[in-house]
C-alpha cells in the first residue's frame, strides 16, 4: 500500500516580499518473496562437469518506508532571501530467509539455513541558506549555508542458524541442530554517522570599460563528520547433556532446542565472537578557503 499527501502555501506582500511554504510525505508497506536456486559445477575427472553444491533459496521481505520534507522560504523585497529546509528518510526491513540444499561438506542428506533480521535505517537533515545583496556596498552579495544531518542504522538481534542432515535416522530428509559453536550466530548492530557543514561566500561584482565585467570571489568551507559503530556476536556451544540431548536438537524451532532451562554450564553455553575491529569510532574535519575571478 502506498499513501502520499502534500500541502502548499504561498504569500505575496505589498511591499514585493513573499514567503511560501511546502510540506509532502509518502508511506509505503510492500511485501516480496523471492526463490533463488544456486548451482556451482565443477570440471570433474575426465573432464566431465558435476554439481558441486546445489541450494534453493526462499526469502519474504517486508519493506516499511517513510519519508517527508518540509521547505520554506522567505523573501524580504529585492535583496534578501531564507530559505529553511528539513527531510526524514525512514526505512525499515524484515527479512525471512530459508536456505535448503547440499554441497559437498554435507554427507547423508541436506543442510537447513535460516535467516531471521530486522533493520531500520533513518536520515534526518536540517538545512538553512541565505543569500543578501548589499546595494550600497557596490552590489556585494552574500551566500551561506548551514546543514547539519544525521544518518543511522540499528540491526536488533539479528540470527543465522544451521540445521545439518540427522545421521542417527536412515531417511535422509531428517535435520538436527549441530552442536559446533558456528551453528548459531546471534548479532546487535548499531551504526550512526553525523555530519555538520557551514560555507560563507562574498562576490563582489566590479564593471569594467566596455562590456567587460569582473566578480571578485571569496569563501570559506568547514565540514565536521563523525561515526560511532557498535557490533556484538554471540554463538552457542553445547557443554552438557541438557545441550547435546537428540531429542531436543530433533526441534525445526531453536527456541525448543536452546531456552532458559538449556542455558546452563550442563547445557548451551553462550561465548561472544565480537571481533577486534567491530566497534569502532571515527571522524574527519575538512576546512577549505577560496578565491577566484569571474571575468565575462
Amino acid at each position: 500500500s502506498v499513501t502520499k499527501r502534500a500541502a502548499l502555501l504561498v504569500l505575496e506582500f505589498d511591499d514585493g516580499s513573499e514567503f511560501g511554504a511546502l510540506a509532502a510525505m509518502e508511506w509505503k508497506d510492500q511485501y516480496l518473496t523471492t526463490d533463488q536456486l544456486e548451482q556451482v559445477i565443477v570440471v570433474g575427472a575426465g573432464g566431465n562437469l558435476r554439481p558441486d553444491a546445489n541450494f534453493r533459496t526462499r526469502q519474504t521481505f517486508r519493506n516499511i518506508n517513510f519519508s517527508t520534507f518540509f521547505t520554506t522560504g522567505l523573501k524580504i523585497q529585492e535583496n534578501h532571501e531564507l530559505t529553511y529546509n528539513w527531510m526524514l528518510l525512514r526505512s525499515t526491513t524484515d527479512r525471512a530467509a530459508l536456505q535448503r540444499g547440499t554441497d559437498p561438506d554435507i554427507t547423508g542428506g541436506e543442510r537447513l539455513t535460516r535467516t531471521l533480521e530486522w533493520i531500520e535505517r533513518e536520515m534526518k537533515a536540517n538545512q538553512l541558506i541565505g543569500k543578501h545583496s548589499f546595494p550600497k556596498a557596490g552590489g556585494l552579495v552574500l551566500d551561506w549555508q548551514y546543514t547539519d544531518a544525521n544518518a543511522s542504522a540499528w540491526e536488533p538481534d539479528r540470527r543465522e542458524y544451521r540445521y545439518e542432515p540427522d545421521r542417527f535416522t536412515p531417511e535422509e530428509d531428517d535435520f538436527i541442530f549441530p552442536l559446533d559453536r558456528g551453528a548459531l550466530i546471534r548479532s546487535w548492530g548499531d551504526l550512526d554517522d553525523s555530519s555538520e557543514s557551514w560555507n560563507v561566500d562574498f562576490t563582489l561584482p566590479l564593471e569594467l570599460s566596455g562590456s567587460t565585467d569582473l566578480a571578485i570571489k571569496t569563501g570559506f568551507n568547514e565540514v565536521n563528520k563523525s561515526r560511532l559503530s557498535v557490533l556484538r556476536k554471540y554463538s552457542f556451544e553445547a557443554r552438557g547433556p541438557a545441550g547435546t540431548n537428540i531429542d531436543l536438537r530433533r526441534n525445526l524451532s531453536l527456541g525448543d532446542v536452546i531456552f532458559d532451562e538449556t542455558i546452563l554450564p550442563e547445557g548451551w553455553e553462550i561465548f561472544e565472537n565480537t571481533g577486534r575491529n567491530d566497534n569502532y569510532t571515527a571522524g574527519a574535519k575538512t576546512e577549505a578557503w577560496h578565491l577566484g575571478l569571474d571575468l565575462n
